[in-house]
């Protein structure tokens, strides 16, 4: 007969440790998704002002920052790494310079500007 009672302690021992590991997943996901429901509210000011204003946008994200900065500059594929912010930064406003001057050729009127965190 205590031969079932230790059996029934460490069924529910392992009952409620199980309960606790899940009771941690859930805290863990819903604190996952408390921080995804905030991703789309962190964004550039500007930028929000613009959607809301009802402006349709086009966004670019330039991947390789660092691989088009090498190629134009030593400095930066010496020291790309030091000042990579400045770098991507330079980039993205070269690009958007290049954007600008081939959308004027094209006859599109467009602003181009670049939405920083």
């Amino acid at each position: 007969m205590w031969v079932w009672g230790i059996f029934n302690l460490i069924a529910v021992a392992a009952l409620l440790y199980w309960a606790l590991r899940l009771r941690r997943a859930q805290a863990a996901l819903a604190e996952t998704a408390r921080s995804l429901a905030v991703a789309p509210t962190a964004m550039p000011p500007g930028l929000r002002q613009e959607l809301a204003q009802g402006h349709s946008l086009i966004g670019i994200r330039i991947l390789n920052p660092m691989e088009l900065a090498a190629q134009k500059s030593a400095f930066a594929k010496n020291f790309g790494s030091l000042a990579s912010g400045v770098i991507r930064r330079r980039v993205d406003d070269t690009v958007a310079g290049i954007l600008r001057e081939q959308l004027a050729e094209q006859g599109v009127q467009a602003q181009v500007q670049v939405y920083r965190d």
